[in-house]
C-alpha cells in the first residue's frame, strides 16, 4: 500500500499549450511593455521635480523693514533652514505682486513651526502692503528627481 502511483493530472491539451513557444505577437508585446517601464523609470531618475513648501503669510513692517510670518507643520519645516530664498505672492484686485525674501527665523512649538521671512527691498509699485498685508509664500526646497528622492529616502 505504500506504493506511490504516478498520476498525471495534466491532460494532453494542457501539455500541448504549455509546451508551445509563445507567438511573436506576445513576445513583442511583453518587450514593448518592459521597454516602456524601463523608459518611465529612467525618466523618473533623470528629470528634476521641484519640491516646494507653500504657506499663507501675514506681512508687517518694523522700522522701515518688511517681514512676513507664516505657520507650517513641524514635519514640513524640517527641510527648511535660515537663509533659504522665499517667493511671496500678494494677490490684490488690480494686480498680483511677486516679492522675494529669505527665511529669517524658525521657531517650533506644539507641532507648528512659525517661520519669519525678511523681505528684500520692496518694489515701489507695491502699494498694497499697507492695505492688503496677506500673501502666499513658496519656499523652494529641492529640485531632485522623484526616483532619486525615493532611493535616498531615510
Amino acid at each position: 500500500m505504500n506504493e506511490k502511483k504516478n498520476i498525471e493530472l495534466k491532460s494532453e491539451k494542457v501539455r500541448s499549450i504549455i509546451g508551445t513557444v509563445p507567438s511573436i505577437l506576445l513576445r513583442i508585446g511583453i518587450s514593448i511593455i518592459t521597454g516602456i517601464i524601463i523608459l518611465f523609470l529612467t525618466l523618473m531618475y533623470v528629470i528634476p521635480y521641484p519640491q516646494n513648501e507653500t504657506m499663507g503669510v501675514n506681512i508687517y513692517h518694523i522700522d522701515g523693514e518688511y517681514y512676513a510670518k507664516g505657520k507650517i507643520m513641524v514635519e514640513d519645516a524640517k527641510s527648511l533652514c535660515v537663509g533659504q530664498c522665499v517667493d511671496i505672492l500678494i494677490i490684490s484686485l488690480d494686480k498680483d505682486y511677486s516679492i522675494k525674501g529669505y527665511i529669517y527665523k524658525i521657531k517650533e512649538f506644539e507641532g507648528i513651526a512659525l517661520v519669519e521671512i525678511k523681505i528684500k527691498p520692496i518694489p515701489t509699485d507695491v502699494v498694497h502692503l499697507n492695505t492688503l498685508p496677506m500673501g502666499k509664500a513658496t519656499i523652494h526646497i529641492s529640485n531632485m528627481p522623484i526616483l532619486k528622492r525615493l532611493l535616498n529616502y531615510k
